[in-house]
């Protein structure tokens, strides 16, 4: 084997990612990968009845699935509509998330003398 085998090999698997990135494939994958992430929270909760709620798990990933999404929409030239429209739904999400945790009671704190 060559010295230049190796390498060419390690420019094919980037062009494929770059290709992958390029066209949307990837941010598809991780949107996915998000969406995968709040069934098996969903499904804990109902199975163990501790954790988030389903409220409480939306409001977490929706911002960043909400980016996602624009990123995706910037990647293929969807348009500024999409893009803006996707940056929008991300920041009310966002205030969403940050109104349910403002609001959530704080955990008391007991403190120990030394």
């Amino acid at each position: 084997m060559t010295a230049g085998a190796g390498r060419k090999g390690e420019r094919g698997a980037m062009s494929w990612l770059v290709n992958r990135v390029a066209d949307g494939t990837a941010i598809d994958w991780i949107l996915g990968l998000v969406a995968f992430e709040a069934l098996l929270l969903v499904a804990y909760r109902r199975i163990t009845r501790n954790g988030l709620g389903t409220g409480p798990i939306l409001s977490l990933l929706l911002p960043g699935a909400c980016l996602l999404g624009a990123l995706r929409c910037a990647l293929t030239n969807a348009g500024a509509v999409w893009i803006a429209a996707l940056l929008l739904a991300a920041f009310v999400a966002h205030l969403s998330d940050l109104a349910l945790r403002w609001r959530a009671p704080t955990p008391v704190r007991i403190r120990l003398r030394p």
